[in-house]
């Protein structure tokens, strides 16, 4: 009997410590985010796991906007690192399906949605995206997932 109550006792810490850690973990981490704009309206947003750290967050957003301003630059580039999740980037980190297109780093490190007016423009761009990560190490590949569809990673 005592023995048992023992058990239920770790088991109920364990699971409230889980349930405070889900809960508030997020908004102690600073989540890197970068928003893309071209000028032909294409919008891809770049989110990034939580960092513990402010500077590394920024180190994060920096890299990703150095590469596409020198690709790109009369687009429009944007970084943030706030801390705490906003629900998009909730949703973008989730596995749940997406209304918008959305790439995926096999190692979890990045996750891209894309949005245009074009719905076709959007899910074309992030294949092709899926498409050029093919020749990267296994764990930088993306996978390109379609509106709705169930992502896996």
């Amino acid at each position: 009997m005592r023995r048992a109550f023992i058990a239920l006792l770790i088991i109920g810490v364990a699971a409230a410590l889980s349930v405070a850690a889900i809960e508030f973990l997020p908004r102690k981490l600073y989540f890197p985010a970068v928003d893309f704009e071209a000028s032909s309206g294409l919008r891809i947003a770049f989110v990034r796991p939580g960092q513990r750290e402010r500077e590394a967050c920024i180190e994060k957003t920096e890299e990703i906007a150095s590469a596409l301003r020198a690709n790109c630059p009369a687009c429009a580039v944007k970084t943030r690192c706030e801390r705490g999740a906003s629900a998009e980037q909730k949703a973008a980190l989730s596995r749940e399906p997406l209304g918008v297109p959305s790439a995926r780093r096999a190692d979890g490190a990045l996750t891209l949605t894309y949005q245009a007016a074009d719905a076709a423009l959007a899910e074309a761009v992030c294949r092709e995206s899926e498409k050029k990560s093919a020749t990267l190490p296994a764990p930088q590949r993306l996978k390109c997932f379609a509106a709705g569809a169930a992502r896996d990673r």
